[in-house]
């Protein structure tokens, strides 16, 4: 009887631990995200509490907890990770192809670039001043700021685990 109590404890903190994990690595892509120019990255991201996940007649089970960025109606955090034009990564579509205001404003071309509609131009705000470009390459995948939350989670984990060890629950 005493050893089930060790392990129904160390199973309703390991709740606690997920929850923990999942709250850091939120934290951190708060700070690491890419700020663009609203910011409304950031704001969207957020973490859900621990879920026990039952395993079924043979037992076992696990506790998820999520970070991540929420949906806001924008394809925004996908273009971020997966990058565009001649960067952007496998199964990703042309940006043309999008639904919604960026892929009525877009073209692609073979080569990667991506060029604005007929009659306009991108507006680029760089070096202190306005410039208007006909094509661009696109944006390079950014994806630092997910990984180091992820290692973060990692060591969130790692630590609740040494200590469930160190207090003999496993």
């Amino acid at each position: 009887m005493k050893i089930r109590g060790r392990v129904l404890k160390a199973n309703a903190t390991m709740g606690d631990v997920a929850s923990k994990a999942a709250e850091e690595a939120a934290a951190v892509m708060k700070i690491e995200a890419p700020k663009g120019d609203t910011g409304r990255l950031a704001q969207n991201i957020d973490h859900t509490p621990a879920v026990w996940h039952p395993g079924g007649a043979g037992g076992g089970g696990y506790w998820e907890a999520r970070a991540g960025v929420k949906y806001f109606g924008e394809i925004y955090p996908l273009l971020l990770m997966k990058g565009t034009g001649q960067h952007k990564q496998e199964g990703l579509g042309n940006l043309s192809e999008l639904s919604g205001v960026l892929g009525s404003l877009v073209r692609d071309s073979p080569a990667g670039r991506i060029y604005p509609r007929p009659g306009n131009v991108f507006p680029i705000t760089a070096g202190g001043g306005l410039h208007f470009r006909m094509w661009q390459t696109g944006m390079r995948p950014q994806t630092a700021w997910v990984t180091q939350s992820q290692e973060v989670a990692k060591r969130e984990v790692g630590r609740g685990i040494k200590t469930f060890d160190r207090l003999g629950w496993l």
